[in-house]
């Protein structure tokens, strides 16, 4: 199923939540950016139209060009329930235009227009151009300069419930086919001249030329149809008065006078109440247009049923529904039996099983069950033949005569004394002053918390501060000579002293593998001790004292003598 896309034509937002236009053709200027390809797109974007223009609206034309369309993905505009017309001029939406060219060029596109009036005598052309696969529905037609209604199509537009009158063409006796290559079902055509009086006639050759008519009445045919009212038709269940011709179709009739209508004078072609044709139509239903009209014929009603929506108690039985419901001939009130159907939820929709009664003026009462009401969404409607009732939408709340079924007497009660005495009564007053004091000490010196002189009196050590800081700078300063201690020391080093020494601790490291042998600290061989064994050491002479001793005698020997 394609998807519809709601938009709104009036001059105010109706909280709906659609985008809003005023004007026809902005809407379809935009839907060509937004759809030109509704099959493509499987979209149907349905204009919902207000009665918010005054004396009506006026546009230059609204033109379908460069659209694709089908059967199915197609363009809506239609005037939504109780802002349309009752068949009468001025009671609902009415489009005219301010230029004499063509009001809706279809090009053939799909197209459903529902619940218009329109008109305007300047016209030259054709209201409608190229209708085929439009539908033109619930319409008022008239007071149109022109020579057609329709300009041209295959016989494949068609116009549904709707009155025509006052098409006129501009000249006496010129060509004028008000209705042409269409399909036409409860159509009703008053052959008149522009001047609003009956007795003027109808200037021009046919009415209905080449269509398909079925329960279409035309009224009031002046000598000059010098052709036929129904020129090239087909169909059945048709009327004319003062016919030219023949009126296609077996069960058509003959009228004789306007009583059936409710007040041609006064530009009201709807049919009265208790006319005859309201029953003489196909399969027993109305022959011409179907606007509700009041049986007096004083004051004119076209009733919508709607969706009324109300509360229940959910689950609870001797609950009450109601519907008004009024004859779908007259308008008047349905007082017979109706029958009434119960959906809950998103379930089917099945006969209701409750008590239904007249109360009266077509007020119909129904209690539904208990059962009937254990949903969440419930909607009620009704049926009658003959008959147009309205609808209730209950939206059921948590029972209220029991919601809480709890008796006060049952509510627990616990004795919390002993739990109170429990609590520590501890004076905590004069810490509290104390908390207190200090707190606004700290509120009063806050603006100090950042030099901390609002937490210390003692004045600080400047001048031992100062003179921390001038050596913290000089340490910064010379932050470049740490490595090197240059920093540190004003002196400078001894560098030849420094020269000898490392090149005495090389020579160490150089003989650093004989130091077990002491070669590396003398010059002599071991050839040269051992050498010295065979001297002799003549006492007095080679040795004269030992750890500080006097030798004695020569050490031939005897030993020495210490």
């Amino acid at each position: 199923m394609p998807t519809i896309i709601n938009y709104d034509l009036s001059t105010s937002d109706k909280g709906t939540g659609n985008t809003r236009y005023t004007l026809i053709q902005d809407w379809l200027d935009e839907m060509l950016i937004a759809y030109p390809d509704l099959v493509a797109s499987d979209v149907v974007p349905r204009l919902n139209i207000y009665n918010d223009f005054g004396a009506g609206l006026s546009e230059n034309r609204i033109d379908f060009n460069n659209f694709t369309t089908d059967s199915t993905r197609k363009f809506i505009l239609e005037v939504v329930d109780g802002e349309r017309h009752d068949g009468t001029p001025g009671t609902g939406f009415h489009l005219t235009h301010n230029t004499i060219e063509f009001i809706f060029i279809f090009r053939d596109r799909h197209v459903d227009i529902i619940g218009f009036e329109l008109s305007c005598p300047s016209a030259t052309k054709e209201v409608f151009y190229a209708p085929d696969n439009a539908l033109i529905k619930d319409f008022l037609i008239h007071d149109y300069g022109t020579k057609n209604v329709i300009n041209h199509g295959g016989n494949t537009c068609r116009m549904e419930n709707g009155i025509i009158y006052n098409i006129a063409p501009a000249a006496s006796g010129d060509t004028s086919i008000p209705v042409r290559h269409s399909i036409l079902n409860n159509v009703i055509i008053c052959a008149e001249d522009s001047t609003g009086a009956v007795a003027g006639g109808y200037n021009g050759d046919i009415v209905v030329h080449e269509s398909e008519c079925n329960d279409v009445y035309i009224y009031h045919d002046h000598e000059m149809v010098t052709y036929e009212t129904f020129r090239g038709c087909t169909g059945d269940y048709n009327a004319a008065l003062a016919i030219n011709g023949t009126i296609p179709g077996g069960n058509s009739i003959n009228i004789t006078d306007a009583s059936d209508l409710n007040d041609p004078i006064n530009d009201d072609y709807r049919l009265k109440s208790g006319s005859s044709l309201r029953t003489s139509g196909t399969g027993g239903g109305v022959l011409g247009a179907d606007f509700i009209v009041s049986a007096e014929g004083e004051f004119n009603v076209y009733w919508i049923p709607t969706n009324r929506i109300q509360t229940m108690k959910k689950n609870v039985a001797g609950q009450n529904a109601g519907f008004k419901a009024v004859n779908i001939s007259d308008g008047l009130a349905f007082t017979s039996a109706i029958s009434v159907f119960v959906q809950k939820d998103n379930g089917s929709r099945i006969a209701g099983a409750g008590v239904v009664t007249h109360k009266g003026g077509g007020n119909h009462n129904y209690v539904p069950t208990q059962a009937e009401t254990n949903g969440d969404y419930i909607k009620f409607s009704a049926e009658a033949a003959g008959a147009v009732i309205d609808s209730e939408i209950v939206y059921p709340t948590y029972p209220q005569t029991t919601d809480n079924d709890t008796k006060i007497s049952a509510i627990p009660t616990v004795d919390h004394t002993s739990a109170i005495a429990a609590i520590p009564t501890t004076d905590y007053s004069s810490s509290i002053t104390s908390i207190l004091a200090d707190t606004n000490e700290l509120q009063l010196n806050q603006d100090n918390w950042n030099t901390a002189t609002g937490f210390n009196t003692v004045a600080p050590d400047n001048a031992s501060i100062t003179a921390i800081l001038a050596d913290t700078n000089e340490l910064q300063t010379n932050q470049g000579n740490w490595l090197t201690a240059t920093g540190f020391n004003t002196v400078a080093p001894d560098n030849t002293s420094i020269a000898l020494i490392l090149a005495d601790t090389n020579e160490l490291q150089g003989n650093q593998s004989n130091w077990l042998t002491a070669t590396g600290f003398s010059t002599h061989t071991a050839a040269d001790i051992w050498a010295a064994a065979t001297r002799s050491l003549t006492v007095g002479v080679d040795i004269i004292k030992i750890r500080g001793h006097a030798l004695t005698g020569d050490g031939s020997a005897a030993p020495f003598d210490v």
